[in-house]
């Protein structure tokens, strides 16, 4: 899955590749860590993927933990540091959006869809059942 933004609804970029195996993903530019100098750093995250479907659970573009709590500091209450990042490097860019698209690329399955059965195909579907989004 990747989950991109676009500002004008025709240009669109990465903000964070969602993938079972993140060593053998097909895009370079795509970070394991998002440090204080890269706060736009697109990440590729295994959190939420596996052979297994991820049922009944939640999946997110954590902005807290993995951007904002290297300005904020361990008690989350350095927000002078935070106002300073948004004025000083790209995380208030990085951050901005008027559209939001979620790209469903494979859906998980058990191993078995080698198989050479076209009806084997069918059952792998995805699902969602709610998407919350939270800004301004």
């Amino acid at each position: 899955m990747t989950l991109l933004k676009s500002l004008d609804g025709e240009t669109w970029s990465v903000l964070q590749y969602y993938r079972r195996e993140c060593s053998d993903f097909w895009n370079t530019t795509a970070s394991q860590e998002v440090t204080p100098d890269r706060p736009d750093a697109v990440i590729c995250t295994e959190r939420y993927s596996s052979e297994t479907p991820y049922m009944d659970g939640i999946v997110k573009f954590d902005v807290l933990e993995d951007r904002y709590r290297m300005y904020l500091g361990p008690a989350y209450n350095n927000f002078e540091n935070l106002y300073q990042a948004f004025d000083n490097t790209t995380l208030a860019e990085f951050l901005s959006f008027k559209e939001l698209r979620i790209w469903l690329q494979y859906p998980a399955t058990d191993g078995n869809e080698t198989i050479s059965h076209e009806d084997r195909q069918i059952q792998y579907y995805y699902a969602v059942s709610d998407i919350t989004i939270t800004g301004q």
